[in-house]
C-alpha cells in the first residue's frame, strides 16, 4: 500500500516537472517508477477477505502501468488488471455503494483510490469499464450524502487512519470536496470545458478536456437508508445526523 501511494505521488510530481527535468533525471524517475511497479506486481496484499490494501495495490499497478506506457499504449496485462479490479470492487463494494469495511474513513480512502485509477486510465486513453463507473458513482454519492454541507468533512464512524492518496491543498484529511470534484469531472467525460485552473480536478486532469460538473455537495436533504451497510442519514435543511445500525464490516 505504501509503495502504491508513494509511486503514484512520484508519478504526479514527475509529470508536473517533466519539461524542466534533464535527460538523466527523467531516466532516474522512470527507473524508480518501474521499480515501484515491479515490487507491487510481485507483492499483492491478498488475504482471506481482501480490504483497502489490495485496492491500493491495484491502484499502483494499474496507475503506474498505464502512465509508464503512455507512448507505446497500455499492455494487455494492464487491461487484465483492470478486470481484476472490476471483480474486486464487485466483492468489496455493496449494492448501496458502501465499502464492505463499513467505515466512512476507509470508504473515503478507497473512493479516492478508484478516482486516481480512473485518472491514470484517462491519461492513457482508456475508459473506466461501465461496472466501475457505476460503482464509483454510487461511492461518490454516499460521500456526498454523509458529508457536512459547509466544510465537506465526513463523520468518522468506524475505523480510520486519516489516510490520503494525494494531498492537493490544506483541507482536512476527512474532507471529500476534492474527491467529489475530480470524480465528477472524470465521470462526466472528455467533452466540454476543462476543469478550472488551480482546482483539484484541474491539477490531475490538466491534460484532458473534462467538463466540470456543477453538483452540490449535498445530494438531498431527505433521509436515506443505505443497505446492506446499515448507514442511515437523517437530513433536514442543512442539518445532518449519520447513524450506523448494520452488521459488522469486512465479513
Amino acid at each position: 500500500m505504501e509503495a502504491a501511494i508513494r509511486g503514484l505521488n512520484v508519478a504526479y510530481a514527475v509529470a508536473l516537472a517533466w519539461p524542466g527535468l534533464s535527460r538523466e533525471a527523467r531516466g532516474d524517475a522512470c527507473r524508480s517508477l518501474r521499480e515501484h511497479l515491479s515490487y507491487l506486481r510481485r507483492h499483492p496484499e491478498l488475504s482471506d477477505i481482501n480490504g483497502n490494501h489490495y485496492i491500493a495495490d491495484l491502484m499502483g499497478t494499474i496507475g503506474l502501468g498505464a502512465l509508464l506506457t503512455l507512448a507505446s499504449g497500455s499492455p494487455d496485462w494492464v487491461r487484465r488488471e483492470v478486470g481484476v479490479l472490476e471483480a474486486e470492487v464487485g466483492r468489496q463494494i455493496g449494492a448501496d455503494g458502501v465499502h464492505h469495511e463499513h467505515a466512512i474513513g476507509y470508504h473515503r480512502l478507497v473512493t479516492e483510490m478508484i478516482v486516481h485509477i480512473g485518472v491514470a486510465l484517462d491519461h492513457a486513453g482508456l475508459e473506466l469499464p461501465t461496472s466501475l463507473s457505476r460503482a464509483l458513482t454510487a461511492m461518490l454519492d454516499f460521500l456526498r450524502v454523509v458529508a457536512g454541507p459547509h466544510d465537506g468533512e465526513v463523520p468518522l464512524i468506524g475505523d480510520s487512519d486519516s489516510g490520503q492518496i494525494l494531498i492537493l491543498d490544506c483541507a482536512s484529511p476527512n474532507s471529500v470536496t476534492g474527491i467529489l470534484e475530480i470524480g465528477d469531472a472524470l465521470l462526466r467525460g472528455p467533452d466540454g470545458e476543462p476543469p478550472a485552473d488551480g482546482s483539484a480536478a484541474g491539477w490531475v486532469l490538466r491534460q484532458r478536456r473534462g467538463a466540470p460538473v456543477q453538483r452540490s455537495l449535498v445530494l438531498t436533504p431527505a433521509s436515506q437508508l443505505f443497505e446492506p451497510s446499515g448507514f442511515v442519514v437523517l437530513g433536514l435543511d442543512e442539518s445532518r445526523v449519520v447513524v450506523r445500525a448494520g452488521p459488522p464490516g469486512l465479513q
